[in-house]
Order: structure tokens, then C-alpha cells, then sequence
């Protein structure tokens, strides 16, 4: 009776120990699983941002290609006298008679400079796309998808 109450109080000990392991391996598990889920909680909710500035941006590109269309349609309208021209500028004509100390160049001559603004802009807008598709694509860290308007800046001035 000895030997079975001591066999017995070993065996129970044996499968003590082994649940006790269990329950160990069963947190750890539990810790590493919650952090996979926080881990993806966190690039949904950066996945959602993300598809919000595109929709925003999206919607000022847009709203600066129609201003654009319009400031072009406007930059085309002949501009004979100062009073049409202070018409574009928002600007009473005697004060746009008035002020001669930044004489603005030729209609001629600034209609050929909104121009070629207008022609870099179409040759750099695929650049930019470009670039900006390569940092995104090739990214390694958050900082590289959301460049700065700073950088973007250097980049199209190079």
C-alpha cells in the first residue's frame, strides 16, 4: 500500500509538472498571438490611412487640375488694356495704372513664360509619378512611402 500511495504521489507530480509546462507554452502562445493581431490591427488601421490620403490627394489633384485649366483659359484671354488685365488680377484699374514700381513684362513675353511653366509641368509630372512610385515600391520604412514635400521639391529642382 506504501509502494502504491508513493507510485501514485509521483505519477500525480509527473503530470503536475507537465501541466504546468503546458500552461507556460499555452502563454506564450497566447502573448505571441496577441501581438500578430496587434501587429495587423496596426497595418490595417496604416492600410486605411493610407487609402484616405490617396483619396484626398486624389481629390486635390483634381480640384488643382480644374483651377489650372481655368487659370490657363484666363492666361489665354487677350489682354489689351490694363483694365482687362487688372480684370485677371482682381485689381481696380487705377491702382493697376498707379503702380509702375514692379512693371510686369509684355503680355507677350508673360504669356510665353505661363507657357513653358504650363510644358515643365507636363514633363515633370510623369517624372515625379515615377519617382514616387519607385520610393513607394522599393520602400524600407514608413519615412520612404510618405516623402516630404521638401524632398519632392529637390528632387523636381534637380
Amino acid at each position: 500500500m506504501a509502494e502504491m500511495s508513493r507510485m501514485h504521489r509521483e505519477s500525480v507530480a509527473g503530470l503536475r509538472r507537465d501541466s504546468m509546462v503546458l500552461r507556460k507554452e499555452l502563454v506564450v502562445s497566447n502573448n505571441s498571438l496577441r501581438a500578430l493581431v496587434k501587429k495587423t490591427n496596426d497595418i490595417a488601421s496604416v492600410a486605411d490611412q493610407l487609402a484616405v490620403a490617396f483619396i484626398h490627394n486624389r481629390r486635390l489633384l483634381a480640384k488643382i487640375d480644374s483651377q489650372v485649366a481655368t487659370v490657363a483659359a484666363a492666361a489665354a484671354a487677350p489682354r489689351d488694356t490694363p483694365a482687362s488685365a487688372s480684370v485677371h488680377a482682381n485689381v481696380a484699374p487705377e491702382v493697376m495704372a498707379a503702380s509702375t514700381t514692379n512693371p510686369l513684362p509684355s503680355p507677350r513675353t508673360q504669356l510665353q513664360m505661363e507657357k513653358e511653366d504650363a510644358e515643365w509641368v507636363l514633363i515633370l509630372k510623369p517624372v515625379l509619378e515615377a519617382w514616387l512610385q519607385n520610393k513607394f515600391v522599393t520602400a524600407t520604412c514608413a519615412a520612404d512611402v510618405w516623402v516630404s514635400m521638401a524632398e519632392v521639391n529637390i528632387y523636381l529642382r534637380d
